[in-house]
């Protein structure tokens, strides 16, 4: 297990800009964002995920519902990018989206927005 962010709380926490982590291609199992899509490259970190997830990798996001203006507009985002979405929930104030990693052409060109 790894854990990455931009300001490391304790020694098990690896600093870096999640843009780019420093592990190889296709090493993860599974990708977790929990409330950290906050920058504005976050569709850069989503590339990431791409990049560091093998096929069939599990993607999980986890944002505050109230970012998001449309949820499917979001979604529809990370097909482009390679994902499959599997399902989007709420939970209390939060939304869960649930997505694998497909075989399908990563996009370079498309950019996230809330």
């Amino acid at each position: 297990m790894y854990s990455f962010d931009h300001v490391a709380i304790n020694e098990q926490v690896i600093t870096c800009d999640i843009a780019h982590v420093p592990v190889e291609d296709e090493i993860l199992d599974v990708a977790v964002f929990s409330l950290s899509l906050m920058g504005a490259n976050f569709t850069e970190y989503l590339r990431e995920a791409r990049r560091t997830l093998k096929l069939d990798g599990h993607l999980h996001i986890y944002e505050a519902t109230s970012r998001f203006t449309d949820r499917a507009s979001f979604c529809n985002g990370l097909q482009a990018l390679g994902f499959d979405v599997l399902k989007v929930e709420d939970i209390w104030k939060f939304t869960h989206i649930h997505a694998i990693k497909s075989d399908q052409h990563n996009s370079n060109e498309h950019s996230l927005t809330f």
